[in-house]
């Protein structure tokens, strides 16, 4: 018997689901984790830098400054220059103060209080020289600035420049482990594609594994099917035959015998002068005539007795016959001779798929002429029986009270198409070891079956 789908497939194809959306929503975190990460780093060394490049800038206008006020170049006295100076410590002291809350994570304390501690030490020499000049000590103010001033500004920048450099080695250290973060997500996500192909493959194999026991159960089931339908149709034939002799035999003779006692009653010189009881004994030998006549004609549409007597080809013109008399489609044949070489055991086969044939012409198609036409080639029998009807339309149609389905009437393990007559005729041609095609025509449906019947031409 077949199986539903297993769970466990419908597992794995979860599984493979929930590691796929897992996987995605682990990339876009640390994908989003590494770029916040970059920008903050990346915007924090920028603006330390940017700091420390003010710091070194206003070292710069404080050394020119000093200069200035040693020289005495401007015309005006050191203690002018106050103003000027304020202004400049000021502006160290508030970027010293925002360095030190930018300044990055790997940087010592020590090193933020030193520079703050020279930064104090370069502000009391600046103070201290300038106050030496209020007090009108010009010399020791002009010595202050020269020796005092300039070694803690040369300090100061000199470890401005030290923090330049650290700040330039945090961020290669930070463009370093930007990369190692891509190459940590590029190992990560080839890992999970190759954990994703294995888990694909496997699936695709029990996927394959599963469709081709599947497929084998159906061979199995089809073979079956196959061989179980053809021996109804030869337990068929038998109970046909055996009907059809009985009805033959028996009753035909029965029915021949009352007919000939009948005439002889007739002729009888007793009813001569009883014309009433005559003319009612004919009555009954016209009514038996008939019946014995119905009874032939059912035993032979039951087992046509002629295919024995008169070979296939006449047991088919028979038929064609009654067929065109009773259904008003004419048929038209040719090369209905060549049915002489299809073997004894299979002429009963070949005459049912006919009749079949032309019994579905008469109940679907509509159509008001067929054709019979017979060919071979190669030693394969080519049998075709086309109408000019409405052909096969798709899709489930209502033909009288039938539902069928006008698709896969060629596929053996498809569902019936078309009641049990199409099965009939298929399963007769799997038995004869031939080939069944129903297609629409230009005309309208044709009946197309090939029995190999290993002779060539020559031999006709």
């Amino acid at each position: 018997m077949f199986q539903a789908p297993t769970t466990r497939l419908t597992a794995v194809f979860l599984l493979a689901l929930a590691m796929l959306g897992g996987f995605a929503m682990f990339a876009l975190w640390q994908i989003g984790s590494l770029r916040d990460q970059q920008l903050q780093v990346n915007d924090r060394n920028r603006r330390s830098t940017l700091q420390l490049l003010r710091i070194q800038n206003t070292l710069n206008s404080l050394a020119l400054s000093a200069r200035d006020m040693s020289e005495g170049s401007g015309g005006y006295p050191i203690s002018a220059y106050r103003p000027q100076v304020d202004r400049l410590l000021l502006d160290l002291a508030d970027a010293l103060r925002q360095e030190r809350e930018l300044s990055p994570a790997e940087r010592l304390p020590a090193q933020n209080d030193l520079l703050e501690q020279q930064a104090a030490s370069l502000q009391e020499a600046f103070h201290l020289a300038l106050r030496l000049a209020e007090e009108g000590n010009q010399g020791d103010a002009r010595r202050q600035l020269l020796e005092g001033v300039y070694r803690q500004r040369t300090s100061l920048s000199a470890l401005v420049s030290r923090l330049l450099v650290q700040n330039n080695e945090a961020e290669e250290r930070s463009i370093e482990d930007t990369l190692a973060a891509y190459r940590r997500a590029e190992e990560t996500l080839l890992v999970f594609v190759g954990v994703m192909a294995i888990v694909m493959i496997a699936f695709a194999i029990a996927a394959l594994r599963y469709n081709l026991r599947t497929q084998r159960q159906l061979e199995v089931l089809s073979a079956e099917r196959g061989g179980l339908t053809q021996a109804m149709i030869g337990m068929q034939e038998g109970i046909l035959r055996s009907v059809s002799r009985e009805l033959h035999d028996d009753f035909g003779q029965i029915l021949t015998a009352v007919n000939a006692t009948l005439q002889r009653l007739v002729r009888s010189p007793q009813l001569a002068e009883s014309e009433s009881l005559r003319d009612q004994i004919e009555e009954t030998r016209v009514a038996t005539r008939e019946a014995l006549e119905r009874v032939r004609d059912l035993s032979q549409m039951l087992h046509p007795a002629l295919i024995e007597s008169h070979g296939l080809p006449g047991a088919i013109e028979r038929y064609l016959a009654g067929f065109e008399r009773q259904n008003g489609i004419r048929v038209h044949t040719n090369e209905i001779s060549l049915l002489e070489l299809v073997p004894d055991d299979q002429a009963i086969h070949v005459y049912r798929i006919v009749q079949e044939a032309l019994s579905n012409v008469s109940r679907h198609s509509g159509a008001v002429q067929a054709w019979l036409r017979v060919n071979l080639k190669g030693g394969t029998l080519l049998l075709e029986v086309e109408d000019d009807g409405v052909g096969i339309r798709p899709g489930i149609q209502r033909r009288d009270g039938v539902e069928w389905e006008g698709r896969d009437v060629n596929n053996r393990s498809a569902p019936a198409a078309g009641g049990l007559g199409l099965i009939a005729m298929r399963e007769r041609t799997a038995l004869l070891g031939g080939d069944f095609c129903l297609q629409n025509t230009s005309a309208g449906a044709m009946v197309r079956v090939r029995l190999p019947l290993g002779l060539e031409d020559d031999d006709v």
